[in-house]
């Protein structure tokens, strides 16, 4: 967990969060040691970040990403 910039940065109170999960699935986890919620925290964490930098760089495309109507047509 201590890679992600989002993690570091808003590391901060827990929310309680109620999901419903395939019971094999928790097992499984839970018989190999798998911190459901940290690694459920760390995982969410990584998709935040992505999706914030893409939508980031969505609303501010580069200079060479821009495509003149003119030439679309």
């Amino acid at each position: 967990m201590t890679g992600n910039t989002y993690w570091n940065t808003y590391r901060c109170e827990k929310k309680k969060l109620t999901l419903s999960v395939d019971k094999t699935l928790v097992e499984k986890a839970k018989e190999m040691g798998i911190n459901i919620s940290a690694f459920l925290e760390e995982k969410l964490a990584e998709v935040v970040e992505i999706e914030r930098v893409s939508r980031r760089r969505d609303s501010n495309p580069r200079p060479g990403d821009y495509k003149s109507p003119a030439l679309t047509s």
